[in-house]
């Protein structure tokens, strides 16, 4: 593996973080992420965007798709997903307080906009209703409805759930499906998941409890309507996974590796085919980067796209020697 490292967005006055890509129907490659005051300070939050038009070589000024935010109320963890017809899908969830319990979080909800010309604007700003935090891409899966699976603290019991919603009429509206996993013991948070040859969906799900856990993934035989048992993938401390296609079949999971140490410094990436996810016993894992930040490390919420020319462009933040995080690039070649 071939890995070239570069500068998608770096403005040191401001945190740039949580990005995430697509590849537009016309081959543009299109990044997003929230820019705000710090990672534990969301004061003037808005979501951003940059464009390639050369496969991810240069990028173009940042835009801003949302309105500044402040006073505790802030865009949290922007996604984006490229619909069959074209149109580019986004979703972001609006915090409204300082901190997460069950309470504020129930005050969440998830946003969603529009764009009909490969990102170049967004349109149909609406609040969808959708009650939670930390969600999924919208996921367009093969019968033609819409999944999006979010994170939730259930207000009775403490517990952190990740609840299923579906759309049948691209997205106008949405409907509750079920709660895709919640455990006594364990802590998921940020589903991302995808619909495997055979139609069943995997969610692969972060574990929070900080204590350096393996990953764990969830399966729905039923388009998101159920989900089934729990079980535990061989990704050591896997915090915020993103998993692709490539156009071979295989996938690409990528993750930010926590272990004992609770340190958010090393951004990992298994290459996996779908057989592998039930019966590996380890993953063929790579080391994508470190953050060598020598105080403030704070990196690893990744995602990617396979490009035109068959390398893979992977984004993430990271702060690595700047004074505060930035969007990076990684060009690899497999």
């Amino acid at each position: 593996m071939k890995i070239e490292k570069h500068i998608v967005s770096r403005t040191d006055t401001i945190h740039e973080g949580w990005p995430d890509i697509v590849r537009c129907k016309n081959g543009d490659l299109f990044v997003v992420y929230n820019e705000c005051n710090a990672h534990g300070d969301r004061d003037h939050s808005r979501i951003t965007m940059r464009k390639s038009y050369d496969n991810g070589k240069t990028w173009s000024e940042k835009r801003y798709i949302s309105y500044e935010t402040s006073h505790g109320k802030h865009w949290n963890s922007i996604r984006a997903s490229v619909m069959p017809d074209g149109r580019i899908i986004l979703v972001c969830d609006k915090m409204n307080g300082e901190g997460l319990t069950a309470e504020s979080c129930h005050t969440c909800r998830i946003y969603m906009w529009e764009s009909f010309d490969n990102g170049e604007t967004f349109v149909n700003e609406r609040n969808t209703e959708i009650v939670g935090f930390c969600s999924d891409k919208v996921r367009h899966l093969s019968d033609g409805s819409l999944l999006l699976l979010v994170s939730l603290i259930n207000f009775d019991s403490g517990l952190y759930e990740i609840h299923a919603h579906k759309s049948y009429d691209n997205g106008k509206s949405w409907q509750y499906r079920c709660c895709a996993a919640r455990s006594n013991k364990y802590t998921f948070i940020e589903p991302n998941s995808i619909e495997l040859c055979d139609g069943r969906i995997v969610a692969f799900l972060r574990e929070n409890s900080m204590m350096g856990y393996n990953g764990f993934a969830v399966v729905s035989e039923d388009k998101g309507d159920s989900f089934g048992e729990i079980f535990e993938i061989p990704t050591p401390g896997m915090h915020r996974p993103f998993v692709g296609r490539l156009f071979d079949g295989r996938l690409i999971l990528s993750f930010r590796e926590l272990l004992a140490d609770k340190t958010y410094r090393r951004l990992m990436a298994s290459i996996i085919t779908e057989d592998d996810i039930f019966n590996a016993k380890e993953f063929d894992t790579y080391h994508i980067d470190t953050d060598n930040h020598e105080t403030h490390h704070d990196q690893g919420y990744s995602a990617w796209v396979q490009t035109a020319d068959n390398e893979i462009y992977m984004v993430n933040y990271i702060t690595d020697d700047a004074p505060k995080a930035y969007i990076k690039g990684y060009r690899i070649t497999l």
